[in-house]
């Protein structure tokens, strides 16, 4: 009986060697195997040559024989919550920085951000061979949850303690009302997340000092959480009053679900509404209408978040410049598309 034939893409991965690597990088095979391992110094140009040429090619160290030979399991774990296409880019991000690396990663989801909940996904991740962890979640009391001397890296400003991976969230929200404001729009609404947690309560900060600062009239905050669901129910809620002519949408879920609120009354986007989300997920493109969100750069911030926790597992591994992620690259970005637009007369 003849045996199913392999798929190709997966043969091709699978005879990637590391002297492909060495070759598509211009270099030597001990080069590439101390960019993988960490071991020796490497000039930051070369390991970016070498990082390139594994994602280019695809290739997979052979992760349980370097356990055998070292001792060590090279494996990394992120704490992530909810279930959030936002959330599903960071970890994808966290994943390819890790793989580039010679690392793995282990997620653990967690429902609430309590201690109780994080000390459990904490204990998982290390009994899973995690060696470090990065925090993906909106938490506070690391040091009530975190094992004592375990390297843990955060990408949420409210992990106390934890270098900063993050985005100006006070950013997004001013930068997306300044756009609606400019537009000709006489106020904003704002359709949010869960008033606790932290990116939320940022974004609506910044909402509210730019509708103050241009002498704009401040409406109630609609909150709930990041779903469609939530977004159509609070759409629902202002979608038939007609001096709503501009909405901020905290992240794009939420603004899937109130632009569907929107049409379902017969108010057309950007026609008589104009809505704004947060986060560029690949789907905001794809809308009808095309949606105009506030771009956070993930796969920035979680290599550098990853390149730190290596840096601090393996010394030969350099950090971040300044600990930190490039100011520059972390800042968020307005991507104006067609659901916005000058309020009609």
């Amino acid at each position: 009986m003849p045996r199913p034939k392999r798929d190709g893409a997966a043969s091709d991965r699978a005879r990637v060697s590391m002297a492909d690597v060495a070759q598509a990088a211009g270099v030597s095979a001990q080069t590439v195997s101390r960019v993988l391992s960490g071991q020796g110094t490497v000039r930051e140009g070369t390991r970016a040559a070498v990082d390139d040429a594994v994602r280019r090619l695809g290739y997979q160290p052979n992760l349980a024989a370097r356990t055998l030979a070292t001792g060590r399991t090279r494996r990394l774990g992120i704490i992530v919550t909810g279930s959030s296409t936002s959330r599903v880019m960071v970890e994808a991000g966290a994943e390819a920085a890790t793989r580039r690396l010679g690392y793995r990663l282990t997620a653990a989801v967690v429902s609430t951000t309590g201690i109780r909940s994080l000390r459990r996904a904490a204990d998982q991740l290390r009994s899973d061979g995690a060696e470090g962890i990065i925090v993906a979640a909106p938490v506070t009391a690391r040091d009530r949850w975190t094992p004592k001397g375990f390297p843990v890296v955060s990408l949420d400003d409210a992990t106390a303690g934890s270098p900063e991976f993050v985005t100006d969230q006070r950013a997004i929200g001013r930068m997306a009302t300044e756009h609606l404001l400019e537009l000709g729009h006489r106020t904003v609404w704002c359709v949010c997340g869960p008033a606790q947690w932290p990116e939320a309560k940022a974004r609506v900060e910044g909402w509210r000092a730019a509708l103050v600062d241009a002498g704009a009239p401040v409406p109630d905050v609609l909150h709930g959480d990041w779903t469609p669901a939530e977004g159509y129910r609070m759409g629902a809620l202002i979608a038939t009053d007609p001096s709503v002519t501009g909405i901020f949408a905290t992240s794009d879920e939420l603004a899937i679900g109130v632009s569907h609120a929107l049409w379902e009354v017969g108010r057309r986007v950007p026609d008589d509404v104009s809505v704004v989300g947060v986060d560029d997920i690949p789907i905001a493109a794809y809308l009808c209408p095309p949606l105009t969100t506030v771009r956070q750069p993930f796969a920035t911030l979680t290599d550098a978040a990853v390149r730190l926790l290596v840096s601090k597992l393996d010394k030969n591994t350099p950090p971040p410049l300044g600990g930190s992620a490039d100011p520059e690259s972390t800042r968020p970005s307005l991507v104006v598309r067609a659901s916005t637009a000058a309020p009609s007369l």
